[in-house]
């Protein structure tokens, strides 16, 4: 059995880490606006009230953990995901 994997068409390792960088800079500039309504952003653009600018949160800590499993593992395993998010 051949357990090589095929990597022409896949993304560069570039194009990974600009997606994980452009995620957790989204993530952190929207945080003060997560759950809240459109108007709300819309009315009061990046102001950081009660939160500091540039923090994360778990979306992106989940989405890190998510691709060290898969630079590791190579593969999504539900039961170590299940873990590594408890811990």
């Amino acid at each position: 059995m051949d357990d090589r994997v095929e990597t022409e068409g896949l993304p560069s390792e570039d194009r990974f880490r600009g997606t994980l960088l452009g995620g957790g800079l989204g993530d952190a500039l929207g945080l003060p606006y997560e759950g809240r309504q459109l108007d709300y952003a819309t009315l009061r653009p990046l102001q950081f009230v009660g939160h500091h600018p540039g923090r994360i949160s778990d979306d992106t800590q989940q989405t890190i953990l998510v691709a060290e499993m898969l630079l590791e593992r190579g593969w999504l395993d539900p039961v170590d995901l299940s873990a590594r998010l408890q811990d």
